[in-house]
């Protein structure tokens, strides 16, 4: 950390390097829209590296952006403990 304090060009110590970047406004977005551009907008500028990245991604998304939903909904499958409560609540209510 020291040398990326010396990089930076930092004067203090790394104690108040740690204190600067937790409390100055600008390493922070101003809300969840503005968080969702930037890492949408770093999604996209890193599509064009992929095929760097993977030999196999013939299907690589061309854009970042809200998943679509399902055509149908999926169906959990129950676990054993799930299956032998069920059983039970069953048994008790016959």
């Amino acid at each position: 950390m020291d040398a990326v304090k010396e990089r930076i060009g930092f004067k203090g110590s790394l104690k108040e390097l740690f204190e600067f970047l937790r409390t100055d406004k600008r390493f922070y977005f101003k809300d969840g829209d503005e968080l969702l551009a930037a890492y949408r907008a770093l999604g996209n500028a890193s599509i064009p590296l992929l095929p760097k990245l993977s030999s196999a991604s013939r299907r690589r998304p061309t854009t970042f952006s809200r998943f679509r939903r399902m055509s149908r909904p999926t169906r959990r499958r129950r676990t054993t403990r799930e299956q032998r409560r069920t059983a039970r609540a069953q048994a008790r209510s016959s």
